[in-house]
């Protein structure tokens, strides 16, 4: 028996989405590969195939010469350039493909509501956030502030996946973290021109964090190489969002953890109106072992 060709990811998903002749997520790339026993002949060796496959996708549809496009954002379908699908609706698509927002009307603000759901839902993070608005800080000093404050900040407390008071108490004597804080900097678009600038931002304003993160509504293929290696060596993890389905977007490169929190930091940022308020929440739900939506960002 000959043994069976295994094909890169790019040449992989070609194929599925050529047998299917209909656009799909990665899901279902995944699904119809495995539905037809075609599973086998991807060279993906990652326990997380659908992650793999949507990472890709992600990547490869901004190059110019990517035979991939995305053709619906909710939920996220990819389909072939070349192909034509009697789908009426589909071919419209194709016919005249639609970004999600025009540049101009793009806006940072408007990748916050996405982040906050993406994390939200996320198994890593589970966590409850809060935009912070730096004007809100105390400050007479022009520029002081600059720098100093993320985006969005975030807490995922232990008691949402312990229940026993008894194992929470234990965490406490053995010295365990009672909860895991996040800091996010947000950014429309990664160039290999301000990859370096907007890291170094999500470095200064995530120090006091367990985990920090730059956050981008886009990456262009030459910033990647940049930012894996600032990852290697500073620790911000990055983040790619997609705009039009949240539960799509990636964890690019992974944060590393930091156990100790920088107290002196979260002593200044708290002079900001939206962090203080949040350190308050914090205390007060750790302490009735019982979330208050109320004092977080809305899903």
């Amino acid at each position: 028996m000959m043994p069976v060709e295994k094909l890169p990811i790019k040449g992989f998903v070609k194929k599925i989405l050529t047998l299917s002749k209909t656009p799909m997520s990665p899901t279902q790339i995944w699904a119809y590969a495995c539905e037809h026993d075609l599973d086998k002949e991807s060279a993906m060796t990652t326990q997380t195939p659908v992650r793999s496959i949507a990472t890709f996708l992600l990547r490869d549809v901004v190059k110019k010469n990517s035979i991939f496009q995305q053709v619906f954002y909710k939920p996220a379908r990819y389909g072939l350039k070349n192909m034509v699908y009697s789908d009426d609706s589909i071919e419209e698509s194709f016919e005249t493909p639609q970004p999600i927002k025009k540049k101009s009307e793009r806006r940072e603000i408007n990748l916050h509501p996405v982040l906050v759901e993406y994390v939200h839902d996320n198994s890593h993070f589970k966590c409850h956030c809060k935009t912070i608005d730096a004007a809100t800080a105390h400050s007479d000093k022009h520029g002081e502030n600059k720098w100093r404050y993320p985006d969005i900040v975030g807490v995922h407390f232990a008691f949402e996946d312990v229940k026993s008071d008894n194992v929470l108490c234990l965490i406490k004597q053995v010295k365990q973290p009672t909860m895991t804080l996040y800091s996010f900097e947000l950014k429309l678009n990664v160039t290999l021109g301000n990859a370096r600038e907007y890291y170094f931002q999500a470095i200064s304003n995530s120090s006091w964090s367990n985990e920090g993160y730059l956050v981008a509504g886009a990456i262009e293929e030459d910033a990647f190489e940049e930012l894996s290696s600032l990852n290697q060596s500073f620790g911000i993890g990055v983040i790619l969002l997609n705009e039009g389905n949240p539960e799509d977007s990636q964890i690019i490169y992974p944060a590393r953890y930091n156990e100790k929190l920088d107290i002196n930091a979260i002593n200044r940022l708290s002079l900001n109106k939206d962090f203080n308020s949040f350190m308050d929440r914090i205390n007060k739900d750790v302490t009735n072992k019982e979330i208050n939506p109320l004092g977080y960002d809305s899903i």
